[in-house]
């Protein structure tokens, strides 16, 4: 996918932790940017999975959000293999 040049301000502390992330994991600032990002919208797209699987089927909160997880880890377990 096409990268975009983008410029965002960020407190001074969550800069300094953006950067301990970076240095600890050894990937770039923007690629821990990206990855929290991703993560987010992940768990937004999960949130949405539930909700839609409990209001159509008469599984529990709980069989549902499980549901959610495994169609999350396939989901990107596809990502993964199509980079």
């Amino acid at each position: 996918m096409a990268r975009v040049k983008t410029e965002v301000q960020l407190d001074e502390r969550l800069l300094q932790r953006l950067e301990q992330r970076a240095s600890a994991t050894g990937h770039d600032r923007d690629q821990v940017i990206e990855d929290a990002l991703r993560r987010q919208f992940d768990d937004d797209d999960l949130q949405h999975v539930a909700t839609n699987v409990r209001g159509r089927s008469d599984l529990t909160d709980e069989q549902a959000l499980e549901l959610a997880y495994a169609e999350l880890e396939a989901m990107r377990a596809e990502r993964r293999a199509a980079s």
